[in-house]
């Protein structure tokens, strides 16, 4: 229905750019979580991802003769995609599904022109810190119940210290705009960090950022 509303607006100039942006998170220690719950994670950032892409991909230009310029793929992933802190495994292993997809459309969309590229925001001042619950009560009997009560606290100072949402928009006109963008774009100095140091010093990092003794 999106893609037959969006062909009637564009008619034969096709899109321009694709933003995928949807996206759900959540804290929980990958020994408990529910597997329901990782499921509907990945249906959200990485299978709709891909289902959206493959709808829109023919207005992007791929197609045989196509008469309009290739358009761009530009995927919101996160830090996440590069570097994963405790409590937030499920979504982490979501966003480096994104970083893989990516890398794959674009080397398989060369063949029409169409550029793909990835976003990797760290923490944004956006609703999503509002929506984060009250501490989680579920795993309150396990060896990680101190850290879990922590959580809503944490989660909601990550917030407040997040960068403005326009670091993003602004971010998204650019890849958009440019001759020649970048395959990605990392928006905090963690993407770099996390290529530079070895697993054990960034291990005592996230632990650390997390509250783990």
């Amino acid at each position: 229905s999106a893609v037959q509303q969006v062909q009637l607006a564009v008619g034969g100039a096709g899109l321009c750019a694709l933003v995928n942006n949807s996206g759900v998170s959540g804290a929980a220690p990958l020994m408990h979580v529910p597997i329901d719950e990782v499921r509907q994670m990945f249906e959200v950032n990485v299978f709709g991802l891909l289902q959206v892409t493959q709808a829109f991909l023919p207005l992007l230009g791929a197609r045989d003769n196509c008469p309009h310029a290739p358009g761009r793929v530009i995927n919101i992933s996160s830090i996440s995609g590069g570097l994963v802190f405790p409590f937030v495994g499920a979504y982490g292993g979501s966003k480096h599904a994104v970083e893989a997809f990516s890398d794959a459309l674009r080397r398989e969309l060369g063949i029409f022109g169409i550029k793909v590229i990835a976003i990797e925001p760290g923490n944004i001042r956006t609703p999503i810190w509002e929506k984060s619950p009250e501490a989680d009560t579920r795993y309150a009997h396990t060896a990680y119940a101190s850290h879990m009560a922590k959580m809503p606290e944490l989660l909601a100072k990550m917030g407040r210290e997040g960068a403005p949402p326009e670091l993003v928009s602004k971010t998204i006109l650019r890849a958009i705009r440019s001759a020649r963008p970048r395959t990605r774009y990392p928006l905090t100095p963690l993407w770099r960090i996390s290529r530079i140091c070895g697993d054990r010093v960034l291990d005592r990092l996230t632990r650390t950022a997390m509250g783990i003794q």
